[in-house]
């Protein structure tokens, strides 16, 4: 991962502006805001440390920009790019007047947008977003829940808890109402971007906007029974500084 910071006076200031190195793996259409006439759109880079991040775009009542264009080849050709001059605030970025988006060689890809079977998913991290192809295994009835988004406003969304597997495990994933035409029980899809969710030691998946389903043929061999909990190893990186004998045992 890798945060460049820049301003508009080449000093620190509170104006100072940062770039991200990475590749961008979605972006969503123009929308209108609910509040104005004005259009705004958002799109996810997922950085080195395969880490994302949404970068929110605002537009004027003209719902037209082109670096949306720009940004969409960026996900056609699958390049990495340099995404420059984007404001921070509370982990929150956004674009500016002079952001541009400048063809980029890496050394690593996006993880995000590359199949993974249940098994292995159980090794990721919260708040990942991951890639797997599943059979819709089951699917529960409507449940309301309620958000609270400020201490005035209440605001209810439907979703539905459901079972998706594969021949290495199943798993559940909350789905919200967005997506409850997307697919139909027995099928098995592609399922592109869900979000990682680990609570005391057991692993969900979500449904987020950006999540998408692409039906493919059925899936063979299909686990249905659920298991939540984690995998605990890991791979780390690093440079062995030395080797000892202890017993009939190495240690480094």
């Amino acid at each position: 991962m890798k945060r460049a910071t820049t301003d508009d006076n080449n000093t620190l200031t509170s104006t100072k502006l940062i770039s991200l190195e990475g590749y961008i793996v979605h972006i969503n259409g123009i929308t209108k805001n609910s509040t104005n006439d004005n259009y705004h759109y958002s799109f996810i880079v997922s950085l080195e440390d395969q880490s994302t991040v949404r970068v929110v775009k605002y537009l004027s009542k003209a719902p037209f920009c082109l670096l949306h264009n720009q940004l969409r080849e960026s996900v056609r050709n699958g390049r990495a790019a340099l995404i420059t001059s984007l404001r921070q605030q509370n982990n929150q970025y956004t674009c500016t007047l002079s952001t541009k988006v400048i063809d980029k060689d890496l050394h690593f890809r996006p993880d995000c947008n590359r199949v993974k079977n249940i098994h292995v998913l159980k090794n990721e991290i919260n708040d990942r977003l991951c890639t797997v192809q599943a059979k819709i295994c089951s699917l529960s009835d409507e449940i309301p829940v309620v958000f609270e988004e400020n201490q005035f406003k209440r605001v209810q969304k439907m979703k539905k808890n459901v079972v998706i597997g594969d021949n290495t495990g199943a798993l559940q994933m909350a789905m919200w109402e967005s997506h409850f035409n997307q697919i139909l029980l027995g099928n098995s899809y592609h399922i592109r971007l869900l979000k990682v969710r680990i609570y005391n030691d057991q692993i969900s998946l979500v449904t987020t906007t950006d999540t998408s389903f692409i039906k493919i043929d059925d899936l063979a061999d299909v686990i249905v029974e659920v298991d939540s909990s984690i995998n605990r190893y890991n791979t780390q990186k690093g440079k062995i500084m030395a080797i000892e004998k202890n017993g009939n045992h190495f240690t480094f």
